[in-house]
């Protein structure tokens, strides 16, 4: 190296300093925090649905088990005591309807209906 001339490090060194860019400015890990806890809170969401379906489709599973062996639920008594509810509301409602009338005649009247209706429910459910 000689004598006349500048340094060459220390040239390179102030030529670095002069075109080193705001680092600051390209730091992104401030601004991009809120959208990966956003991120990380959508990902356990998730997980927790998943969890659920699943727990969901392994309980299904088991009832239409039981079911099938004919420990579940049976669908005709779903169907017989629906039919049951339905009969026993029009009766009600029949009942109520008739205003006016002889209040012991219409509660033996609704008493027979209600026999003939479990009667008739009885013989389907056999």
């Amino acid at each position: 190296m000689g004598k006349g001339g500048p340094d060459p490090r220390k040239v390179a060194a102030e030529d670095f300093a002069k075109r080193k860019i705001n680092e600051k400015a390209f730091d992104t890990r401030q601004t991009t925090k809120p959208f990966l806890d956003a991120s990380k809170e959508q990902m356990r969401r998730g997980q927790g649905r998943e969890q659920f379906a699943t727990s969901q489709t392994q309980g299904l599973i088991q009832r239409l088990a039981d079911t099938s062996r004919g420990q579940g639920p049976s669908l005709a008594e779903a169907q017989l005591r629906s039919a049951s509810d339905r009969s026993l509301a029009q009766q009600l409602g029949a009942a109520a309807a008739g205003r006016g009338g002889n209040a012991s005649a219409t509660a033996r009247q609704l008493a027979r209906q209600q026999q003939a209706a479990g009667q008739d429910l009885a013989s389907q459910a056999a």
